[in-house]
């Protein structure tokens, strides 16, 4: 039996995901939206997925273009993740104050964020009210934040490295050997 959308939503809001801003330059101009839906799929040749509605701008903007960037946000760029995440077409104006750059593609990169991948469409693929984009990553780079915002249960949190330090030291001592 299939799982309701409330369960499924519930269960899905426990899972830790990057906060990372999808960019597109059309020719509209650049445009933006928060995703937490991308992951890494291949090396050879280096691809990327990000999903989108179907109803949402950014999906026919990115189909028009061929192009996008993902921004992978740091701890201190909470605020930029909110402004994109607002629905509407006054979040493009947010490109008017955040540091940015156009990329191999044109597609705004952040050079404040923690990474960004530039990335030619590859494929697309509609799945429910989703489309998957599939992304050829035509460059890449660090930017100058070190710890990743990240987004869980309807709220940002912070990496922290120092905690992840904790929790492998007292795994590893609960992992070795009684003598």
């Amino acid at each position: 039996m299939p799982v309701d959308a409330e369960t499924f939503r519930a269960v899905m809001r426990q899972v830790a995901q990057p906060v990372t801003v999808v960019t597109v330059r059309d020719a509209k101009g650049c445009h933006g939206m928060t995703a937490s839906s991308f992951t890494s799929i291949a090396l050879e040749p280096p691809l990327v997925l990000i999903s989108v509605a179907e109803s949402n701008a950014t999906c026919r903007r990115i189909e028009d273009a061929g192009a996008f960037a993902v921004n992978v946000l740091g701890v201190a760029q909470e605020a930029i993740g909110a402004a994109f995440a607002r629905p509407g077409s006054a979040k493009d104006a947010e490109f008017d104050r955040i540091s940015q750059r156009p990329a191999v593609t044109g597609a705004p990169i952040f050079p404040d964020s923690v990474c960004w991948l530039d990335c030619s469409l590859y494929a697309t693929h509609r799945a429910g009210s989703g489309v998957l984009f599939i992304g050829k990553v035509e460059a890449a780079g660090m930017g100058t934040a070190r710890v990743p915002l990240l987004y869980r249960d309807r709220a940002y949190e912070g990496y922290d490295p120092a905690r992840r330090e904790a929790v492998e030291s007292a795994s590893r001592s609960r992992s070795e050997p009684v003598r």
